[in-house]
């Protein structure tokens, strides 16, 4: 991610206010209640508005630092916008348009694919693009494929049309979870991560377990699982407590490998942790028509016993290699931890 200064990063801090700002007033139901009905575009709009600042603050490369955006990254954030836009402004003439696209439509369709392509490669990774690509370019293909890979084909027109405007294409019932549900839950995880709930966790599951046998490493685990909590987001896990775990463990006798493996387990373990969960959750429960809470609510047994294997796993490993405890200079007071808790 880019370290932005100056004007360049007074404009990105304004324009993302701005963007959560949309979503607060469109969960709030605000527009509603003023009788303006967006339903059916907020999704394109949610979309184009997070795609372009993906593009300003990811450059082309993570090797390169750049204080600054470059203009190609200026013109992709303003693209993102285009197919985007003209589905809001013409989302019910294109309802009908799906399967027979304009050739102006397919031109939209094949940006949006090329831009969603790279912003993953940028914000994620090459390996999340190949899967996508394969899953993209396998109805055209599949009529030469043996076995049970073989399926009609479909022509490249109407492929483009489906993905970009179809029912179940970019604007289907996962972006309309995503730009309602789960980015309100994300919002309010990192305003709560930002004021210090994310230390607050680490500090107190450092406290409880830092002097136990194995100590780093079950206070990563429970770290994890509390900030899972109000995360979901594996990625953000692992920063928030990895960055500090990571280096205790090793510092007591943890192999590199092992070290990282407890903290990608214990991290990804927070998406199976209620309230916040990982996007697919509110997803399942967009689609069995149930509550998120009664997803959340199933969620919380499972989740439990997974964070218990996690830490006797690692309780049984210290024991076997003899790695002690964090010293105790190394261990914050618990008075401490829970009165600066408090304060925040």
């Amino acid at each position: 991610m880019r370290e932005l200064k100056g004007k360049c990063k007074t404009f990105i801090e304004l324009y993302s206010f701005f963007v959560i700002l949309y979503h607060f007033i469109y969960a709030s139901g605000l527009l509603s209640w003023l009788g303006i009905t967006i339903g059916g575009i907020h999704p394109a709009i949610s979309v184009g508005l997070i795609l372009s600042i993906l593009y300003l603050l990811f450059p082309y490369s993570k090797k390169t630092q750049q204080t600054g955006i470059p203009w190609y990254d200026w013109i992709l954030a303003i693209l993102c916008l285009i197919p985007t836009g003209y589905y809001a402004l013409n989302y019910e003439m294109l309802l009908y348009s799906a399967l027979t696209p304009t050739d102006f439509e397919v031109v939209l369709g094949v940006v949006m694919i090329i831009l969603c392509i790279e912003g993953v490669r940028r914000a994620i990774g090459l390996p999340l693009v190949i899967c996508g690509l394969i899953f993209v370019i396998y109805p055209l293909v599949a009529n030469s494929l043996p076995g049970i890979l073989f399926a009609a084909p479909v022509k490249f027109r109407r492929l483009i049309g489906y993905i970009y405007l179809g029912s179940q294409g970019f604007f289907s019932a996962g972006a309309q979870v995503f730009s309602t549900t789960i980015i309100t839950f994300v919002i309010f995880g990192q305003l709560i991560a930002i004021s210090g709930g994310g230390d607050f966790f680490l500090n107190l599951s450092l406290s409880a377990m830092g002097g136990r046998n194995g100590g780093p490493a079950k206070a990563a685990t429970i770290g994890s699982g509390l900030f899972g909590m109000i995360s979901g987001v594996a990625v953000a896990n692992v920063v928030t407590t990895g960055s500090i775990t990571i280096p205790m463990m090793k510092r007591k006798g943890y192999s590199p490998e092992f070290a990282g493996a407890v903290e990608t387990v214990a991290s990804t373990g927070g998406a199976l942790m209620p309230p916040v969960m990982g996007a697919l959750a509110f997803i399942m429960a967009d689609y069995m028509g149930v509550p998120y809470w009664q997803i959340a609510s199933a969620a919380i047994i499972p989740a439990v016993l997974y964070y218990v294997a996690v830490y006797l796993q690692v309780s049984f490993y210290s024991s076997r290699h003899r790695l002690g405890g964090l010293s105790t200079e190394e261990i914050p007071a618990i008075k401490k931890v829970l009165a600066e808790g408090a304060s925040r």
